[in-house]
């Protein structure tokens, strides 16, 4: 079959080849083209499935409708919501996905460096801050999500981790519950920081007897065994507070083959939500975050940023989590 080009849509449109450029560009109605003949130019475009070259467009205007978002992981809900919300304002996003591996990140940013991207949505691993300061330096937008570099002045987009895991972790031990135990990520990650910061102040009130542990980041079989054998020497904990959803799963697997019995009396508060916490016997106090509203804010501030042409402006957002009980089925 023969390729559909903007001569040949122009051929059989009859027409010239510019007008079919403004229309396929979105400047017939600029350039005072008639509605019939932007239907006409478009509906034979979409039958031969043609569309035009985003690269090409920047290149001849200068200007470009495509984002970049680096995320932990571009399977996600997160990923689909800020697609769908960039497309409804004319942008297509390139996904990346880096599993908080930082080399892996900075990688990904100098492959893109030199590619006509308009702005930056990113999830930034640890270390990441060289690699962005080098985004700032070229002006390029750019909108932290889910975490962000304190010392960087741009504009993010988060939870209120803090404050949630307080509330959630009080809740919880207002019942008169006598010992609690935090299972988390050892990381600088701000949003890590902040939710372990929210369960030391909740336990601060009542001193209860207080547990920790702490794994790395990448969770691996190692640190798997490590958190059994935690859960086995405090097993008669009350509380058991999650910094995310992961760890929960792999918790519950051990606790379900090794001490069963234990799960109608434990009280579980996690970061995060999953369908099967409503079948669990267990009772959860699922942290859930506001998805949809943080692409949403992601997108909108990256194109306020790409508009206004100013990359450093500082007009961050916190959003509110949710906490529902969940499971308990037993």
């Amino acid at each position: 079959m023969k390729k559909t080009t903007l001569r040949s849509i122009a051929d059989a449109t009859g027409v010239s080849k510019t007008t079919v450029s403004f229309v396929l560009n979105n400047k017939g109605p600029q350039m005072n083209i008639s509605p019939a003949v932007i239907k006409r130019i478009e509906q034979y475009a979409r039958d031969h499935n043609y569309y035009p070259d985003p690269t090409a467009q920047s290149l001849r205007t200068g200007k470009s409708n495509v984002l970049l978002a680096l995320l932990e992981d571009i399977n996600s809900t997160l990923a689909s919501y800020i697609e769908s919300y960039a497309y409804s304002k004319g942008y297509i996003v390139i996904f990346c996905s880096h599993g908080n591996d930082n080399t892996r990140a900075q990688d990904l940013l100098h492959q893109f460096d030199k590619h006509h991207i308009a702005g930056y949505i990113i999830v930034p691993t640890v270390g990441l801050q060289e690699a962005v300061q080098q985004l700032i330096t070229n002006q390029k937008p750019v909108v932290f999500c889910d975490r962000y570099f304190p010392e960087l002045a741009l504009p993010y987009v988060v939870v209120n981790n803090e404050e949630a895991m307080k509330k959630a972790t009080l809740s919880l031990l207002d019942d008169g519950s006598m010992s609690c135990a935090y299972i988390g990520i050892e990381s600088t990650q701000t949003q890590m920081a902040a939710r372990k910061k929210g369960f030391e102040q909740a336990r601060l009130k009542y001193r209860n007897n207080t547990y920790f542990f702490e794994t790395d980041i990448f969770f691996n079989n190692d640190s798997k065994e490590q958190l059994h054998q935690f859960l086995k020497e405090q097993i008669n904990v009350d509380i058991l507070a999650f910094a995310t959803g992961y760890l929960v799963v792999e918790a519950l697997n051990y606790l379900f083959k090794t001490h069963p019995n234990r799960l109608k009396e434990l009280k579980i508060v996690t970061f995060d939500d999953a369908k099967w916490f409503d079948f669990m016997p267990v009772k959860i106090l699922s942290i859930q975050q506001p998805i949809e509203q943080m692409a949403h804010h992601c997108v909108l501030k990256v194109l306020e940023l790409i508009e206004n042409k100013e990359t450093t402006i500082v007009d961050s957002t916190v959003l509110k989590t949710t906490a529902i009980l969940k499971g308990g089925f037993y």
